[in-house]
Parts: C-alpha cells; sequence; structure tokens
C-alpha cells in the first residue's frame, strides 16, 4: 500500500508540472488523451485475456 501512494504522490507532481508547464487551456484536452489511451490499453489488455485468443 505504501507504494502505491509513494506513486501516486509522484503523478500528481507530474501532472501538476505538466499542466503548468502547458497552462490549463492545453492541459484539459492533454488528460483527456491520456485517459482515453489508458482505456483503449486496458480493453486491448482484457481481450487478449479473454478466454480462446
Amino acid at each position: 500500500m505504501g507504494k502505491t501512494l509513494a506513486y501516486l504522490d509522484w503523478a500528481a507532481i507530474v501532472l501538476e508540472a505538466a499542466r503548468i508547464q502547458m497552462g490549463d487551456a492545453a492541459f484539459g484536452p492533454f488528460l483527456r488523451c491520456v485517459v482515453e489511451a489508458e482505456d483503449a490499453y486496458a480493453k486491448r489488455s482484457a481481450q487478449r485475456a479473454a478466454p480462446g485468443l
């Protein structure tokens, strides 16, 4: 659990640094892109793990 919290702390720091560098107007679309990419990756992983594939 401690490693997970440490990872989340670093992720928050990285995201905040990206937001500051990009500016608020560009950060929203960037973050949406990241979330959509993660969703697509999760779907592909689930499909690969499905029985019979």
